[in-house]
């Protein structure tokens, strides 16, 4: 009776996919006889919601689906979602790591209004490399 209860208390929380498959089949082993449909609505119930919500869009369902076509879904779309995407690796253009330089910095330690530069005081100076 404590593993069942166990069992019901068994959530994915900060585990992986994985972790979390093979902590529910520890259970299910010291239980003895469980339904494919049992595991499946455990296995489903149990994720995170994330997982949950990326399960359905895949058009799976805890009542029709085969434990392994859920295993290996929740697999794909764990790690698809750690998978850097473009927006969350952009620095800010300002933000180089120590040791780069940007594209628009001065890498030889110039003052902004170095003659030559193409800043506003070039202007001032007869220096306008671009004449209007």
């Amino acid at each position: 009776m404590k593993q069942r209860e166990k069992l019901n208390r068994c959530y994915q929380n900060d585990k992986s996919v994985r972790e979390y498959i093979y902590e529910l089949s520890e259970l299910w082993n010291m239980i003895g006889d469980v339904g494919e449909c049992q595991k499946v609505t455990r296995l489903w119930t149990g994720l995170s919601a994330m997982i949950q919500t990326e399960l359905w869009k895949k058009e799976l369902n805890p009542e029709s689906s085969s434990f392994r076509e859920v295993k290996n879904a929740a697999e794909i779309i764990e790690i698809a979602h750690l998978v850097p995407t473009r927006d969350r690796d952009r620095r800010p253009k300002d933000k180089a790591p120590k040791g780069e330089v940007n594209s628009g910095d001065n890498p030889r330690g110039l003052k902004g209004d170095a003659p030559g530069r193409g800043n506003r005081n070039d202007q001032k100076r007869g220096n306008n490399r671009y004449p209007k």
